[in-house]
């Protein structure tokens, strides 16, 4: 048995686990406490959003994924920008985004819920994704900016990777995802499509087919958290620490980052 395969044998366990937990989480969801304030012209705006991003994936399928210091500072902008357009928006049309994304909660209380929720993340993401990697080879395993990541030594670079992961990326996604376009399709499909529909929004906009599975799973559970704390704070810190998680054991383990 490689080192690998060990690894997913003794993931198994509390992979099942976790899986069972964030299904025992969906089933005990509480009712949405009270109605969003988002409505149709929220509609059209997370359609267009939508439509942009389903462009971007289909303009990228098929190809490989070029990663430098200016194609991540570049996304730090987009995304970085889609939030403040975002929050301008709602903003002018009366809308505390603080208020809607839950972002004044505090969390102290939800501390212990929120390291249980990672640690049943972590292992069930990880089997997910080192399945995903034996039906792909080994060089297109790893995402793109991982092995940028892994390639590049250089303090500076690994600097801009850590900041994009840990910090741009969980606060931008998740807005961008968990909050508007998640809040905005809950109002008019309800919550399990909703919940599958940014997921795989999710999951398609990284551009990296072997990571898919891992991404959608990490979508899902991202959102039960959510769901659960009505605080957009909760799925962020978990979103920067498994990203800040996957960074670390990515140079020992490539094929299990996501």
């Amino acid at each position: 048995m490689t080192a690998e395969g060990l690894i997913a044998g003794v993931l198994g366990i509390p992979a099942l686990w976790g899986a069972l937990y964030y299904v025992k989480l969906w089933r005990t969801l509480p009712p949405v406490a009270s109605p969003s304030r988002l409505g149709r012209s929220d509609a059209m705006v997370a359609g267009v959003l939508a439509f942009w991003f389903l462009s971007l994936i289909i303009e990228g399928s098929g190809e490989v994924q070029q990663v430098s210091e200016g194609a991540i500072l570049s996304s730090m902008v987009i995304y970085g920008g889609i939030v403040v357009l975002l929050g301008i928006f709602l903003v002018l049309r009366g809308i505390s985004p603080i208020a809607e994304f839950g972002l004044g909660n505090p969390m102290g209380r939800e501390a212990r819920f929120l390291v249980v929720c990672f640690l049943a993340l972590v292992p069930a993401i990880t089997l997910t994704q080192w399945g995903a990697a034996q039906v792909f080879p080994q060089r297109e395993a790893s995402q793109p900016i991982m092995e940028f990541w892994m390639q590049n030594p250089d303090w500076q670079q690994r600097g801009l990777v850590a900041l994009m992961a840990i910090i741009v990326a969980p606060v931008a996604e998740e807005t961008i995802f968990r909050g508007y376009l998640f809040g905005v399709a809950r109002q008019f499909v309800g919550r399990a499509w909703a919940m599958v529909a940014c997921a795989l929004l999710f999951a398609g906009i990284h551009g990296h087919l072997p990571s898919f599975p891992g991404l959608f799973l990490l979508a899902i559970m991202l959102t039960l958290i959510y769901e659960r704390t009505r605080s957009l704070w909760a799925p962020i810190l978990t979103h920067a620490a498994f990203n800040g998680l996957s960074l670390s054991i990515s140079l020992l383990w490539p094929r299990l980052t996501v």
